[in-house]
């Protein structure tokens, strides 16, 4: 199970996630590479974009998120926000909603080793025709 170690607030909302067997990895360890033997992506969730943190300034944050589920269930990706890095090892997607969960591999989040993070995004489109 994620364990709620550190949350980061994403565009707001802060969530927390469970997930069932995620394994232990090296810090050195990048986001696992494709594999043929996992079989295809059956769901995914990728962004990207920014906010004004007004706590600081009104200093600009930067976040991307790429996750993927697999057919055989097997939960990888990667994040970043301003200056810290990290995997994604477990993943919901209910609706237009998902939570992702990881650890922090490089930047503030990295200490200690392994300190977990959880956050949810939401999907209300894009365009003009998208809700706010």
């Amino acid at each position: 199970m994620c364990k709620k170690v550190a949350t980061m607030a994403f565009a707001g909302v802060i969530a927390l996630v469970a997930c069932e067997g995620v394994t232990e990895t090296s810090l050195n360890q990048e986001a696992p590479v494709p594999s043929f033997s996992a079989g295809p992506v059956v769901q995914s969730v990728t962004g990207s974009g920014h906010f004004v943190y007004v706590k600081d300034f009104n200093y600009i944050r930067i976040f991307t998120d790429v996750g993927q589920r697999l057919a055989d269930g097997t939960v990888r990706g990667q994040w970043e926000r301003n200056m810290s890095h990290g995997v994604v090892t477990c993943m919901t997607i209910i609706g237009n909603q998902a939570w992702l969960g990881g650890y922090a591999t490089s930047g503030p989040f990295s200490t200690p080793p392994n300190n977990e993070v959880a956050w949810r995004v939401t999907d209300n489109g894009q365009g003009a025709n998208a809700p706010p």
